[in-house]
């Protein structure tokens, strides 16, 4: 008797598309290529961080290796890109938001919004970069554009409402991430065994990225600290976060 919240519809109206056309054939080979567009992707934010090759070459090993546990013909694979778009654009923000900028925001929240759950990181990213410019300003006086990143937040927030839901959406979301019960079921959403074989390259991985973090404050940069913290304490509770913090941090 509990409604149907069909919330990645996007996700399953294009695997239906393409399994139609080309089978489970045709499905695996879609999210292959998209997360050969992450792994892609990842490397231009390696560019856009102002990484080097060598170091990129290196850190993609650990990279690989710990989203591997998640290389499945699932909707949170799209989510992957979003999430890498998202600290790339956050890395090399422009000087200011035009109207345009933010609803080109606006609608790629939408998209990601009727894609996967993991939408919500979108906005939360954002103000996590809004808050450690904020810190900048107040310690070392250092002008940042605290506001761009605060009008970008908000851009990502309204455009998610864009969903055949609305604000459900988002109470569905929570709903599902604080369903103790449920959590505790589900094994993905459980901590990682670190005693599994290969799991030194992930334990690399957060440390590489937490390293990285804090080695950001040295140059005056806690945004890339508090981001570091943030994704990192998600990895260690949940091992569904575990590709995204080694996405997001080892550039």
């Amino acid at each position: 008797g509990t409604a149907w919240l069909a919330w990645e519809w996007g996700a399953d109206v294009l695997m239906g598309a393409v399994h139609r056309v080309a089978g489970l054939d045709g499905v695996a080979c879609l999210f292959g290529l998209a997360i050969g567009a992450a792994v892609w992707m990842w490397f231009r934010l390696n560019w856009a961080a102002g990484g080097s090759f060598p170091l990129a070459a290196v850190f993609a090993a650990a990279m690989i290796t710990t989203s591997t546990i998640h290389w499945l013909a699932r909707p949170h694979v799209f989510g992957w890109l979003f999430l890498m778009a998202t600290v790339w654009w956050c890395e090399k923000a422009p000087a200011r938001l035009t109207t345009r900028g933010a609803g080109a925001i606006a609608l790629a929240s939408a998209a990601w919004a009727n894609l996967h759950g993991s939408f919500v990181l979108g906005p939360a990213i954002l103000l996590i970069y809004a808050a450690g410019n904020g810190l900048a300003r107040a310690f070392w006086g250092i002008q940042r554009p605290v506001a761009l990143y605060l009008l970008g937040a908000l851009s990502a927030a309204l455009g998610s409402f864009l969903n055949p839901y609305g604000w459900q959406l988002h109470q569905h979301v929570f709903a599902y991430l604080n369903d103790t019960r449920l959590l505790h079921r589900v094994s993905e959403f459980q901590s990682f065994d670190f005693h599994s074989a290969g799991s030194g390259w992930v334990i690399s991985a957060l440390c590489i990225g937490l390293l990285g973090g804090a080695a950001a404050l040295s140059i005056r940069r806690p945004e890339r600290f508090l981001l570091a913290l943030a994704m990192t304490a998600a990895a260690l509770v949940s091992a569904r976060s575990l590709p995204l913090a080694a996405m997001a941090l080892l550039p």
